[in-house]
């Protein structure tokens, strides 16, 4: 059987470990991290990416804290590997408790030298011998050198436009670089360049000046513009180099500057060719390879990296759909032990088919005729592709399409009047200009778009058929699977007819006419090199019954044998989604085969066929209807699942059915697409089948033995890794990374996988390490690093793994050694004279491997087609000491055990399961268009920005059944918290008198009830009515037409399902039959008498419940009953029918609490106005009628023809001149009728005689059902308009918020007149049912006595005082308490109004009078001015991609362009905190003053770990209670997405107050959750940072007074667990909980003055709500409110009094750029959606190590 090949483009680099272990005494499950202290040793395989495939494994000698039966799970608990819930995470331990004062803290300096020393790469330990002596021929040719005594000078090009715009044109560098050459030649010295095409330049010998200024005038440039204007170059470039140039028509100047940046000595090549290496070998070599690309640029190629591609037709395949592969070779030197040598090889990569535009269209879309084409996507295949047009054969980039077909499309054409000689604009179509002025004949062109190669404001339109791709343009896109298929079929090549290739290209090739490799005496041999070879013997194999298998030509098979242990089918089912197989015979065949294996199968269950008429459906609903057949057809649930695919290449039905068996059922499945059945594919699939049912198919005879070197000696682990990311182009989908781990030592061939989803295109694993004592086993597998990651693998994978080890046992070090395996290189060996590959286990160490580290080749596999590529091990670490034969037989002997093949496989067991694992799990998530193409490109350790999606669980059915245990005694569950009652009130404070907005309730009759009756209202054929306010116009109807029946009751109504009246309803009015007695629980059922043309409803009233009107009057005596919230809903009910106000219970009884309110709604009026308005355009022709469905998906709207009311479902797909419908008409001498298709455009113009002018070109509204469409024309000011108070609900733009907020504030006095006036227009004292209750309100505000707290003292540095002033303070004549020094700094500028240079001197100037020293800058990045119009993402990279050729700071200053919410803000701290861990600050000055200035050096040094200020009473330690006890304040919040956007995850914080006695000082950790839940539902995981041997405090923000059970019994309930988990003795910390709420509407105002009672500037002062919920520490009321006080003025950013505590404000609700559109808002909203569906939420981006000390994150 043959292993599975790796498909062409999926490129690998994997690793795995080894561990060795031996026996202990397990520590007690209730403490962590017990064990024995014995070592253990390790040994890691890992595979790569970008220079070539990485593999790694680890083994070790001694023994962990876990038992050889156990490894497994252990192993696996320990590593955590697996992080699939979406949760907060421990980032670090708790903080130390204090120092005391007689010891002395090490210095920042002495720590840093007893930091641990980095690992560096191992050598060389010698050469193999075992194995059969081979001679071979490799793809390496041997450079020979004459000179060295010659220095590579590096200049930095910059390359700038005349108006100092930077070039970022593709491939202009080189035209302007040779211009410069051949134009300066004699004051360049005549020097050859060789010039990587961007910013570096290298000679040989130095440039007359070491820095250079030129002027360059290229000519025939394709800019789409016209001429360059006139002019002469600078004259102040050194050297004195000013040319004059004649310049013709479309020319275009550009700056060439070259300044000097380094110096390489040749002698390093030379070194090189001596097998040795220095500190400038690879840059050395670079400059060569360099030399190699422009040597081939100058021939035409396109380039790739280090591959070239030759614009020959014979190099072209076609894989169809318009896409070609091309046929070139790769090129690269290479130091190897025998010296410097060039490396050549066949190379492929993905074109676009040059050609017509149209013919390239059709092929891709899989058209025949162009009236088919897709013109949406057309537009996103062709963008930025190039074109040539004709007959001007002009070269252009496609940056679009237009909007209309070319007969249509308009452009202004100048043209000179013939009178004055002006020029005047004239409207023309493109086809008449084309046609008409041109004199072009256009063909097909007219009826379809143009192709826009213009700019956004400035389009410019070519006929589609005069437009041709131009050649060798790379395709980026993924391919489809056929695609794939053609490209690896029509890439392969025998080993001979590769050698002729490359020895052709190397002849073709011509380097030696090449000047700079002439001038450095470089020489290339003709002939592959020749090394020394040597072939392994096969491991011995062992199959059932202690029966041998012998592998020949690295393959055997299981005739006549059966498997070592093999396991049984049993309840099993077959579902068959395809209709040609023969499922009897199949299933008849693999019993048989079964049993002559020795696995045992019995008859399926049954065979589930799928329905015919589901075939065309969505893959997912074909799933959903066969699990559905499959549950009604067996007798339970199957054990195993045998599906039978249609497609056999990557169905599609493949991952859902894969994700519904695997995660949701805990179903093992087995797919196949059985193409033709016989022995060989019959075992193929029972092999695959016994390894998923935990059997065994064979074992390597050593480990039976156990005889394996080292390995059988000592307990050991075999871990391998795998990273598997999108295909090519889909950036954005997450990478998926995937560990296995060995399991059952001694044994090597069976492993376990352990998976999790992370950033896009990361290579390195970033969650290597996480402790979770309660995970299943894991197993690790790893994927993906180039060589310049080595390093990294060495000190920072293996460091994780090592913490995992101490995790377990601090005392256990394990030994390790470590290999990177890589697939993706360039070496490929020939048997000289042989037409075949090499053989199986052939193995090189030597000549064409590294000069000084440890890397061997192999060929462990038997290559069937094309020519066999090697793996390429290289051992980076060895501490277990194993000799080169050792380690080399044990890699071969690890690519026999894949349990899924009966052939060796080309990397070892671990990666390849590794990779199969992360490779099926995407095919397990639906991301878009998701691939499992691995990491064909190499490693990128900087990911980017995408919130990155949760993997599925899978089913936890490996679990013990809790059915075969006796059940437990459980503990009697815990007494439910309740919100504790009043203590008593403060006394501290000034007294004052203050009015608020309650207004007084009295009750003058407190007897009789109130009876709550149950409505249901249904349409005369009992369906139920769901159209929103329509259920209260008929219970008004029924009230009117039934008043005496129903004897005149009021009816208090919720519009829902609740009725309730004062007294019960008259027993006589009953129409149900039954309830013969006179109960108020009577049903009555009222069938509403409608006239003609109208709807008839039923309405049911059945009696509910009681409610005593006397809990109103208890109420009002300040208590209440279990009836109190209940009469109070009544009421407010009774408002809500008058018009929303709400009654709240006081402590001076009942209040109704009157406030100005704001929301959103939609202007009324012609809906065409409305979508102008929304779309912000003048002109209905321009509207875009996708977003104006969606915007007016489920408005009102009147229609004024009809005077009737719609809700609009939809548009019409074509215009009102175009849309048919059918109308019937009455036959006038038949029953029938008959049918006629009209227009809507004709039917309103006959029926309704409404001449229709400006819709006629317009989608028509639908207001009916999907199947049954109404149309109503769109005309502007006759026919639809949407009707009034229609609420907004979706998201307001940032203007849009801002408008909202500033027309909405009012000043105390004004707000008080606008309550007054509202009250009294409410008239609620003439509402019946408050009448009927005797209910009065009062028209006065309520008084309430109040006190003035003092503002509490603050220490500024040097021990000075600060005086708070009507809630503010400021630092002049200050110092800053604790402040930081600004060092190793940057600014970037995206605004173009800013003045930095006075921005800078200012904060530096500024900074320095507070304390804060700022050094000066390193430099400041401009933005260039074209990207001011792209996208944030493109701007922010940008400017990255400057910054990362300078120095990196430590600190950013970043300049905005835009105040209010720019759109930069959350891509660009996204690329500092998480990426590359800068520290940053941004700003967007409008006016620099002090005060600014101020505000933003206190963001700084509070972000760099100083202090601004703090309280007098933290450092006297005089806070009660807080002060006597080591003491955390928690502060938590969590921020839900916009209104209207329900998809975007809740974003859940915590903050920890950090160096008690301090709370001046937080810590956040930051985690999502599904949207609008309110509860914070992982906070244990949340505030696992927080230290202990603490009291707690815990104030918590966004929770409604119906969820303060919740926060008392859940989330304090989790605090506690986390108290546990970390306490290593009893700890009971007593905890204080306190809520506080900003979303309430009780405002207080002054009587003498109605000003706010806080300083506040604009609108009126809204109080913060605090609620105590729980104490158990104790604080008396005055104590907690000055506690509370305090807490508002400790903000570090901040120098005025905020109106919570600091604490909440901190709690950030959400990261830069974590969800998209996530509102920044709290959840003030209370309610939450603590019933939220659960759904996959997307993980937070990980901030990078070196920013999470930064007090505002974790």
């Amino acid at each position: 059987m043959r292993a599975p090949r790796r498909r062409a483009g999926c490129h690998r680099l994997r690793r795995f470990f080894v561990f060795t272990i031996l026996p202990f005494s397990p520590a007690p499950p209730t403490r962590r991290r017990g064990g024995s202290g014995e070592r253990t040793e390790a040994f890691e395989f890992r595979e790569g990416g970008d220079k070539g495939r990485r593999g790694r494994a680890a083994l070790s000698e001694r023994s962990p804290p876990f038992l050889q039966p156990s490894l497994d799970r252990a192993a696996v608990k320990a590593l955590g590997l697996l992080q699939l819930s979406n949760s907060g995470e421990i980032e670090e331990l708790p903080p130390p408790p204090p120092v005391p004062p007689n010891v002395e803290p090490l210095k920042t300096d002495e720590a840093k030298k007893l930091s641990k020393p980095k690992r560096a790469l191992m050598a060389r330990a010698g050469c193999g011998k075992k194995g059969q002596p081979i001679q071979l021929l490799t793809n390496h040719f041997k450079v020979s050198m004459k000179t060295a005594d010659e220095y590579f000078h590096h200049y930095y090009v910059n390359l700038k436009y005349e108006d100092d715009r930077p070039v970022d044109g593709k491939g202009i560098g080189r035209r302007v670089i040779d211009k410069l050459q051949q134009t300066y030649a004699s004051e360049l010295a005549n020097k050859d360049f060789a010039y990587d095409g961007e910013k570096s330049l290298f000679t040989i010998g130095a440039l007359p000046q070491r820095n250079n200024e030129f002027t360059v005038v290229l000519e025939d440039i394709n800019t789409g513009k016209s001429a360059a204007n006139g002019g002469s170059p600078g004259n102040d470039s050194p050297g004195n180099d000013k040319k004059r140039v004649r310049r013709p028509y479309q020319t275009k100047t550009f700056k060439v500057e070259l300044n000097f940046a380094a110096k390489i000595p040749m002698n390093a090549i030379a070194q090189a060719l001596r097998g040795q290496e220095s500190e400038n070998t690879q840059e050395a070599i670079r400059v060569i390879d360099i030399i190699l690309r422009q040597h081939s640029a100058k021939q035409g190629c396109l380039l790739v990296r280090q591959s070239f591609f030759h614009n020959n037709p014979s190099n072209f395949v076609d894989l169809g759909g318009g896409v070609m592969g091309c046929r070139g070779f790769h090129s690269s030197f290479r130091a190897t032990q025998s010296g410097l040598s060039l490396n050549i090889d066949v190379s492929t990569t993905m074109i676009v088919k040059p050609g017509p535009v149209i013919d390239f269209l059709l092929a891709n879309q899989k058209v025949d005729h162009p009236n088919k084409i897709d013109w949406a996507k057309a537009k996103r295949s062709l963008k930025n592709l190039r074109i040539r047009t004709s007959p001007a054969n002009t070269e252009y980039k496609i940056v679009g399409l237009s909007e209309r077909n070319c007969n249509d499309q308009l452009f202004t054409l100048k043209q000179r009047n013939g009178d004055n000689g002006d020029h005047e604009g004239v409207e023309v179509t493109v086809y008449d200009y084309f046609v008409r002025n041109r004199g072009i004949e256009l063909r097909y062109s007219g009826d379809y778009p143009c192709i826009n190669v213009g700019k956004p404001k400035r389009p410019t339109y070519f006929p589609i058929e005069l437009c041709s791709l131009v050649p060798l343009q790379r395709y980026t896109k993924a391919l489809s699977t056929l695609q794939r298929s053609s490209l690896v079929e029509k890439s392969r090549q025998k080993p001979e007819e590769r050698m002729n290739v490359l020895s052709d290209v190397l002849k073709r090739s011509n380097y030696d006419t090449e000047p700079m490799l002439n001038s450095c005496g470089i020489s290339i041999a003709r002939n592959f090199t020749q090394v020394a070879g040597r072939v392994l013997q096969p491991p011995k194999l062992k199959a059932g019954n202690g029966e041998d298998l012998f592998a020949r030509n690295g393959r055997w098979n299981f005739n006549n044998k059966r498997l070592i242990k093999a396991s049984s089918i049993e309840k099993w089912a077959v579902v068959n989604f395809s209709a040609r197989c023969n499922i009897r015979d199949l299933v008849r065949d693999i019993v048989k085969c079964g049993g002559m294996k020795g696995i045992k199968v019995e008859d399926p269950f049954d065979v589930i066929e799928e329905d015919p008429s589901m075939r065309r459906a969505p893959a997912a609903r074909r799933v959903d209807d066969m699990i559905d057949k499959m549950q009604k057809k067996l007798p339970g649930q199957p054990k195993f699942l045998l599906c039978v695919l249609a497609e056999r290449k990557n169905s599609d039905i493949y991952g859902p059915w894969k994700r519904k068996c695997l995660a949701e059922f805990g179903i093992i499945t087995q797919c196949v697409a059985p193409t033709r059945v016989n022995d060989q594919y019959i075992t193929n699939v029972l092999l695959k089948i016994n390894a998923k049912l935990g059997g065994l198919n064979s074992l390597l005879q050593i480990e039976t033995s156990p005889c394996i070197p080292l390995v059988s000696k000592v307990p050991t682990i075999i871990l391998g890794m795998d990273v598997s990311h999108g295909s090519p182009g889909q950036s954005d989908i997450p990478s998926i990374a995937a560990v296995v781990s060995s399991r059952e030592w001694p044994l090597v061939s069976k492993y376990r996988a352990s998976v999790c989803s992370q950033s896009p295109k990361l290579e390195m694993i970033d969650g290597l390490f996480k402790p979770k004592g309660t995970q299943d086993d894991d197993g690790l597998i790893r994927d993906g690093v180039s060589e310049s990651q080595f390093t990294q693998v060495l000190n920072i994978e293996l460091d994780q793994i090592i913490e995992a080890c101490k995790f377990l046992d601090e005392n256990w070090s394990p030994k390790f050694t470590l290999i990177v395996a890589q697939k993706n290189h360039h070496t490929k060996f020939f048997v000289p004279g042989s037409p075949n590959n090499v053989p199986p286990g052939t193995v090189v160490d030597n000549t064409v491997c590294h000069p000084r580290n440890n890397d061997f080749y192999m060929c462990a596999h038997a290559g069937m087609i094309g020519t066999t590529r090697p793996t390429h091990y290289h051992i980076l670490h060895d501490e277990i000491g194993f000799s080169p034969d050792d380690l080399q037989e044990l890699v071969h002997s690890l690519s026999y055990v894949y349990q899924r093949s009966t052939t060796a496989i080309s990397v070892v067991a671990p990666i390849c399961y590794a990779h199969l694992a992360a490779a099926q799990v995407s095919q397990f998530v639906k991301f878009d268009e998701m691939s499992e193409t691995s990491s064909s490109h190499g490693g990128h350790t900087l990911a980017g920005s995408a919130p990155v999606p949760e993997l599925p669980r899978l089913h936890n059915k490996g679990e013990p059944s809790a059915m075969a245990k006796p059940p437990l005694p459980q503990p009697p569950p815990p007494k439910e918290m309740l919100p504790m009652s009043r203590k008593g009130f403060g006394t501290k404070g000034q007294p004052t008198q203050l009015l608020t907005n309650h207004f007084r309730v009295s009750v003058r009759e407190t007897h009789g009830h109130f009876y709550h009756y149950h409505v249901d209202v249904k349409y005369e054929d009992d369906k139920p009515v769901e159209v929103k306010g329509l259920c209260r116009r008929v219970v008004d109807k029924l009230q009117e037409t039934y008043a005496s029946d129903l004897a005149n009751k009021e009816f208090a109504y919720d519009g829902v399902k609740s009725l309730f009246t004062v007294g019960a309803l008259p027993t006589t009015a009953r129409r149900s039959p039954g309830g013969d007695d006179g109960s108020p629980g009577a049903s009555y059922k009222k069938r509403m008498k409608w006239p003609m043309s109208v709807k008839k409803f039923t309405v049911e009233i059945s009696f509910a419940a009681e409610i005593p009107m006397k809990a109103i009057a208890q109420v009002l005596r300040g208590q209440e009953t279990k009836d109190s919230m209940e009469a109070l809903r009544v009421l407010d009910i009774t408002l809500r029918q008058h018009s929303a106000r709400h009654f709240r219970p006081t402590e001076s009884g009942l209040s109704l609490n009157v406030d100005v309110s704001t929301t959103m709604i939609v202007r009324p009026g012609p809906v065409i106005d409305f979508l102008l308005f929304n779309q912000s355009i003048n002109d209905p022709h321009r509207i875009d009628w996708g977003k104006a469905k969606r915007a007016l998906k489920n408005m009102r709207i009147k229609t004024t023809h009809t005077n009737s009311e719609f809700r609009i479902t939809g548009l019409s797909e074509d215009t009102c001149y175009q849309q048919t419908f059918e109308i019937k008409k009455k036959n006038g001498n038949s029953s029938s009728d008959t049918v006629e298709v009209a227009t809507v455009f004709e039917y309103y113009m006959k029926h309704w005689k409404i001449g229709l002018k400006e819709s006629s070109h317009f989608p028509c509204l639908n207001v009916g059902k999907p199947k049954r469409p109404t149309y109503i024309p769109l005309e502007v000011y006759q026919l639809c308009h949407l009707v009034p108070l229609q609420r907004y609900t979706k998201a307001l733009s940032t203007l849009q918020r801002s408008s909202l907020v500033e027309k909405s504030r009012q000043k105390p006095q004004e707000r008080m007149s606008v309550l007054s006036g509202a009250l009294r227009d409410s008239n609620y004292n003439s509402v019946p049912m408050l009448r009927e209750c005797g209910i009065s309100i009062a028209q006065e505000f309520t008084q309430v006595p109040a006190r003035v707290l003092q503002a509490p003292k603050l220490n500024a540095g040097d021990g000075r005082e600060i005086f708070a002033c009507n809630g503010r303070w400021n630092f002049n004549k200050n110092r800053l308490i604790l402040a930081d020094r600004v060092q190793r700094w940057a600014v970037v500028n995206f605004s173009s109004r800013c003045k930095i240079h006075q921005l800078l001197q200012d904060l530096i100037k500024c900074g320095g009078m507070k304390g804060l020293q700022f050094d000066n800058p390193g430099y400041v990045l401009e933005e260039k001015p074209h990207m001011r119009r792209e996208r944030a993402a493109t701007r922010v990279n940008d400017m990255f991609d400057q910054l990362s050729s300078r120095d990196k700071p430590s600190f950013v200053l970043c300049v905005l362009p835009e105040r209010k919410n720019c759109d930069i803000y959350g891509p660009w701290k996204h690329m500092c905190l998480v990426v590359h861990g800068i520290f940053t600050q941004c700003v967007a000055p409008t006016k620099i003053t002090d005060q600014y200035l101020t505000n933003v050096f206190l963001k700084i040094n509070a972000k760099l770990g100083g202090l601004n200020s703090q309280l007098q009473i933290e450092i006297k330690r005089a806070i009660p209670l807080v002060s006597e006890t080591p003491t955390i304040i928690f502060g938590m919040d969590v921020s839900h997405g916009s209104p209207g956007r329900d998809d975007v995850p809740s974003v859940a914080a915590v903050v920890s107050s950090l160096e008690w006695p301090l709370i001046s000082k937080y810590r956040a950790s930051v985690c999502t959750q599904s949207p609008r839940l309110e509860m914070i539902d992982l906070l244990f995981k949340l505030v696992e940072n927080g230290n202990h041997q603490k009291d707690c405090g815990m104030i918590r923000d966004g929770v409604s007074e119906g969820q303060f059970n919740q926060v008392l019994n859940i989330e304090l309930a989790q605090i506690i667990k986390a108290c546990d988990f970390f306490a290593d003795t009893e700890w009971f910390p007593k905890f204080t909980v306190i809520v506080a709420q900003k979303n309430h509407h009780t405002k207080f105002f002054q009587q003498t003055d109605p000003t706010i009672l806080l300083m506040s500037l604009l609108g009126t002062t809204r109080p913060t709500h605090y609620h105590v919920l729980h104490d158990e520490n104790n604080f008396s009321p005055d104590d907690l409110q000055e506690l509370v006080h305090n807490l508002s003025y400790v903000s570090e950013e901040h120098d005025g009094h905020l109106n919570r505590c600091s604490d909440l404000l901190r709690a950030p609700g959400g990261g830069a750029g974590v969800a998209d559109d996530a509102a920044s808002e709290g959840s003030s909203g209370g309610g939450g959606g603590d019933g939220a569906t659960p759904r996959p939420v997307p993980e937070l981006p990980r901030l990078h190590r070196n920013v999470r000390q930064s007090m505002f994150f974790c």
